[in-house]
C-alpha cells in the first residue's frame, strides 16, 4: 500500500528537489527571510530520510527484482545452484518441466555454452504483488547470450508468476517469453 515510501522513486526525489530548489530561489531573491532557507533544508532533510527508508527496507516489489538479478548474475558466474535458490519447487516451465528438469536443462545448456550469460532490466509490475493470495506478476526485458543456433543471443519480454513462501520469501513459480519485436507473440521455449 506504501510501498512508494521504501522504493527510492526518482519522482519523490524529483518534487524534494524542485521544492528545495524553489524555496531557495525565494531565499536568494529576498535573503532577510531566513525561513525559506530553513524550509529548502527541511526539503533536504526529508529525501535523505526517505533515502534512509529505501535502503533500511526492501519491499516485496524489489525482492522480486533483486532476486530476478540475482538469478540472471548467477547464470553468469555458472552458479546454477544459486540460480535455483529462489525458484519453487512448485515451478512449471513453458514447456511442461518441473524444478529439476528445467535445472538439468538449464545445466546442459550452461556446459554447452548455449547459454553464457544472462541480462534483464526494465521491471514492471502489472499488478500488485499480494502475501495474501500468496502471488503476483512481474514484467521485464531479457538478454540471453550464447550460442542461439542461427543468433548469438534472444531477446524477449519475460513476463514471470511469483509466489510468497512463509520463510522462502518470493520464488518464481512460472514463466512466459515473448517478442517484443514481433507484436509480443510467445517465443516458443525451449529456444
Amino acid at each position: 500500500m506504501f510501498d512508494w515510501l521504501f522504493e527510492g522513486r526518482p519522482s519523490v526525489y524529483l518534487l524534494f528537489a524542485a521544492v528545495a530548489f524553489a524555496y531557495l530561489a525565494l531565499w536568494y531573491r529576498n535573503q532577510k527571510k531566513k525561513r525559506r532557507l530553513r524550509a529548502a533544508a527541511v526539503c533536504l532533510a526529508l529525501a535523505c530520510l526517505y533515502a534512509g527508508l529505501d535502503w533500511a527496507v526492501e519491499t516485496d516489489r524489489e525482492q522480486v527484482q533483486h532476486r530476478v538479478e540475482e538469478m540472471a548474475a548467477a547464470v553468469g558466474r555458472n552458479d546454477l545452484d544459486g540460480a535455483f535458490r529462489y525458484v519453487s519447487e512448485r515451478f512449471v516451465s513453458p514447456g511442461g518441466r518441473t524444478k529439476a528438469q528445467f535445472q538439468d536443462l538449464a545445466r546442459s545448456y550452461r556446459q554447452s555454452a548455449i547459454v553464457t550469460e544472462i541480462v534483464v532490466w526494465e521491471f514492471e509490475f502489472p499488478e500488485s504483488l499480494d502475501r495474501s493470495t500468496g502471488g503476483g506478476k512481474v514484467s521485464f526485458l531479457v538478454k540471453v547470450r550464447g550460442e542461439l543456433g542461427r543468433t548469438q543471443h534472444l531477446f524477449a519480454r519475460c513476463q514471470a508468476l511469483f509466489e510468497f513462501r512463509a520463510g522462502a520469501g518470493w520464488q518464481l513459480r512460472s514463466f512466459e517469453l515473448f517478442d517484443p519485436a514481433r507484436s509480443n507473440e510467445r517465443v516458443p521455449f525451449p529456444y
